[in-house]
């Protein structure tokens, strides 16, 4: 109990709900701090937009009209258009609005991909170059409705998420400490009396093996959904890696030979193309950089959540094999003979946390898609670290801790403390789960 209380002091400092909070609505510091940036651009882009038409129409600088109406699409999608004052420039204008704000902001929830937003506002621009009007109040008029009409809509949207925000953060803190005191309450049970499988956990076991002792890149009877919905292949794997994990940490320590196997299996099948090829694309789309590596930058949805898997398969078993360099090797294009990156357990826990470390994403959590992070992802990649520094006697917690808890970093996030606080409890339940295993494996090391 010494080692699981040495364990959870190290990086258990988050404080509770009640101490954190949001700075303004529902928004925290850094929410507030990025959404002021972001309306001050928009601003300089608006004056940019305006400015052509009013050194024309109030100084009468001559300017060609085509050029006037281009830059006022600056103030709003499809704005180019707008400015023809016409029935026909109208719709094209509202067919690009739409698009906007439907597919483009769509496509940037789910992908992180900013480039159809750019090219649905630069087509919109581009229309001011199809009208020879010249531009007089009305154009201004026929931009700047739309505009302000699209900002009241959103702001007041924006203040009806937030009231909703409010009242389910209070419903999740009173269900959170009622489910503290519970488990709290629970006895604590013997090992004796609980560590042989049921008979529905045996079951579950069968179907686990069934699914992982396979030969590499078996993937029959897995599910093909979408790269971006929490039935992906990287999360399908992840659910099953936890699951042998805590079964081997648990139940069966000294079950290796086709447990073990259908383990390797879930590591070799995250480096798939089928697993980690989608990546690239995003990277592209996002960033506007080209980079195939799945793991080098962000994509914390699938380095964050195969972390524990890959580092609790040398803690469990004391194989060593993914610890060794290039171990791990992703294939981001298909095909025979193609560019592979290759990386040690060690190295891909101490990527994570140099990206911690070293801030290199807003607010500290790394991006899952580009431009789009989620504490649980992050939750998952400090779980893999904390495997790795209990195995090795590391401390690549804690950069991570001082730059995260002591920061307050739940204060700086419209509803993370939640999630971390549920990370909490995960990290305790593997300690607790594992801290017995670790002690009797250093033994059997030693002997």
């Amino acid at each position: 109990m010494e080692k699981l209380q040495e364990i959870l002091k190290k990086w258990n400092e988050i404080p509770p709900i009640s101490e954190t909070g949001p700075v303004s609505g529902a928004n925290s510091e850094l929410m507030c701090s990025i959404r002021k940036k972001r309306r001050i651009q928009y601003a300089l882009l608006c004056l940019t937009g305006i400015l052509p038409w009013f050194l024309s129409a109030v100084f009468g600088m001559g300017m060609k009209p085509e050029l006037v109406n281009m830059f006022l699409g600056f103030v709003i999608p499809g704005g180019g258009f707008f400015a023809h004052v016409s029935l026909l420039g109208t719709l094209a204008g509202m067919a690009i609005l739409v698009a906007f704000f439907t597919i483009g902001r769509s496509v940037i929830e789910w992908y992180g991909n900013i480039v159809l937003m750019i090219f649905l506002w630069a087509g919109g621009c581009l229309g001011g170059l199809f009208s020879g009007r010249t531009p007089d109040q009305w154009s201004l008029v026929a931009v700047a409705v739309p505009a302000a009409l699209c900002f009241s809509y959103f702001e007041w949207k924006q203040f009806r998420l937030e009231k909703r925000i409010m009242k389910d953060r209070a419903g999740r803190e009173e269900r959170f400490d009622k489910i503290v005191q519970r488990v709290e309450s629970l006895p604590q049970k013997e090992d004796e009396t609980y560590r042989e499988l049921d008979d529905n956990a045996l079951k579950a076991a069968r179907y686990l093996f069934d699914m992982t002792v396979r030969e590499k890149g078996d993937f029959r009877d897995y599910n093909k959904t979408s790269i971006n919905s929490m039935g992906a292949y990287r999360y399908q794997f992840s659910a099953l890696g936890y699951a042998l994990m805590l079964m081997q940490c648990k139940y069966t320590p000294n079950f290796h030979g086709y447990q073990s196997k259908a383990w390797r299996f879930l590591i070799e099948a995250y480096t798939d193309p089928r697993c980690c090829a989608y990546w690239k694309w995003e990277y592209l789309g996002g960033r506007l950089k080209w980079n195939p590596d799945p793991v080098a930058n962000e994509n914390i949805m699938l380095s964050g959540w195969m972390l524990p898997v890959v580092n609790g398969y040398g803690a469990n078993t004391g194989d060593r094999r993914f610890e060794k360099k290039n171990a791990v090797r992703f294939h981001p294009f298909y095909g025979e003979n193609t560019r592979e990156y290759g990386y040690s357990a060690g190295e891909l826990t101490r990527l994570l946390v140099d990206q911690w470390r070293d801030r290199k994403y807003p607010g500290i959590l790394i991006s899952c898609e580009p431009h789009i992070a989620f504490p649980i992802c992050n939750s998952y990649g400090i779980l893999g670290g904390m495997i790795y520094d209990r195995d090795h006697g590391t401390e690549h917690g804690r950069p991570v801790r001082i730059f995260s808890w002591e920061a307050k970093c739940s204060r700086r996030y419209t509803m993370p403390v939640e999630a971390w606080r549920d990370m909490k409890l995960l990290q305790r339940c593997w300690c607790m789960n594992s801290v017995k295993r670790d002690e009797a494996f250093t033994r059997k090391r030693e002997n």
